[in-house]
């Protein structure tokens, strides 16, 4: 009797067994067809009807806070292009009209080009609807060139999109921080222009060198193991939120949505 009755507990824990590894797998492969259906390495990834979904599928409640401005920051491993484009294509999808990517070496800075020519391969409706590193167009010789109407200039490079469509994206390094300073005060130097500014102007100039003309960054997306700025400036970080994703980057649309619900619920430091 006990043997009968150990054979036939052993046979259901055995079909209990086999049911729960159909129902993994199962989920498996639904989140794997997700994946590639929403933010799969393909054309798919990229076609106007997934992007529709896409759309659908970021309208969260309208009490919710979105970002602003949201930023990649990417640690000294290299971060591929196809994850840098996959990024820019979720924020887009949300609506975030300001996105940078930061990486401390500038090695994606250095690629924008190829980066914004994958993009637009992908996604050609959208050619029109993006500035690509918007910040870099005046160079710190023009800025200096300008400097008797810089308050003009400072008002100009902060200026706010109006078209609910259009999108501006930003690929930062550390040469941007503390270097862009640096090489500031030394093009200053060489052109003399320190004995021909007052203070007030030597600031306003400062400040428009430093200045990418994107409103403060709301949400910064560390990619590694450990929640560092990697070298993004205090200035640039006044009243971010900081969400880290794994090294690789291999994350889920899920896990953006989920950084996003959580950015929605907190309270801003604006400073403090």
């Amino acid at each position: 009797m006990f043997t009968v009755f150990w054979v036939l507990l052993h046979t259901v824990h055995i079909i209990y067994s086999v049911i729960t590894y159909l129902q993994e797998g199962i989920a498996l492969l639904i989140s794997a067809y997700k994946q590639r259906t929403f933010f799969g390495f393909g054309k798919e990834y990229f076609d106007q009807s997934t992007f529709e979904r896409i759309k659908t599928y970021c309208c969260f409640d309208r009490s919710f806070k979105y970002p602003k401005h949201v930023a990649l920051i990417v640690s000294d491993r290299v971060t591929s292009s196809i994850d840098v484009n996959k990024f820019i294509n979720w924020c887009i999808a949300a609506k975030i009209h300001y996105v940078s990517v930061y990486d401390c070496k500038g090695i994606l800075q250095k690629n924008v080009k190829e980066i914004e020519k994958k993009f637009i391969q992908l996604k050609p409706q959208m050619a029109e609807k993006i500035e690509w590193n918007c910040h870099l167009i005046d160079s710190t010789d023009k800025t200096l060139l300008k400097i008797e109407k810089i308050s003009s200039d400072v008002s100009e490079s902060n200026s706010v999109i109006q078209s609910s469509d259009y999108h501006k994206i930003q690929f930062l390094s550390y040469g941007d921080g503390k270097q862009k300073i640096v090489d500031c005060i030394k093009s200053m130097v060489n052109k003399k222009y320190l004995t021909q500014c007052s203070m007030e102007e030597l600031q306003a100039l400062l400040d428009s060198t430093l200045s990418t003309g994107f409103p403060d960054l709301d949400l910064a997306i560390v990619v590694g193991s450990s929640m560092c700025s990697y070298g993004l400036l205090p200035w640039h970080t006044k009243v971010t939120e900081f969400f880290t994703v794994p090294a690789n980057f291999n994350a889920s649309f899920e896990t953006f949505k989920s950084i996003l619900i959580k950015f929605s619920k907190s309270e801003q430091r604006y400073g403090r």
